[in-house]
């Protein structure tokens, strides 16, 4: 071989040390690492991403469960305050109609009572009624009066 074809072929194949390197292949080999490489970064970053934001939108989840459970808390008290509202009216509901059956029967017995009250009054006025009828018959009656005079003077004859 020639020296021309002795330098074609060490420009061809390079050596490191003993091994012999094929300039292309290895270049090619080297590009795809690279490759490779940005690849797997990219992918890294997009899965870094993609991580934040389920991390973002975790903490969102939890900070509106959060709200939700002070709202029900809120919600629970404002009921439990209602209910014992509710049960104090109708406590006050039971005593005004015990008040206002026992006002009914006293009012009954105060019925009855001023009913006989009533009716005594009434016997009472009929009688001053009846007497005060009698009264004015008495007084507005024509009265005969007779007026006896003799007709003469009184003598007394002996015989």
């Amino acid at each position: 071989m020639s020296q021309n074809e002795e330098d074609e072929r060490r420009r061809q194949f390079e050596q490191e040390g003993e091994a012999l390197l094929i300039k292309g292949r290895v270049t090619k080999l080297e590009h795809e690492q690279e490759e490779s490489k940005k690849r797997d970064e990219e992918y890294k970053e997009r899965q870094i991403l993609y991580t934040k934001r389920v991390a973002w939108f975790t903490l969102a989840l939890v900070l509106t469960s959060l709200v939700t459970n002070v709202i029900y808390l809120d919600m629970s008290c404002t009921a439990r305050k209602s209910a014992e509202s509710a049960r104090i009216a109708a406590n006050a509901s039971v005593q005004a109609s015990c008040t206002a059956a026992k006002a009914l029967k006293d009012s009954e017995t105060s019925f009855a009572q001023t009913l006989c009250q009533m009716k005594a009054q009434t016997a009472a006025q009929q009688e001053s009624a009846n007497t005060g009828r009698k009264e004015m018959e008495l007084s507005n009656r024509p009265w005969l009066t007779a007026e006896i005079k003799p007709a003469s003077d009184l003598s007394f004859d002996n015989g």
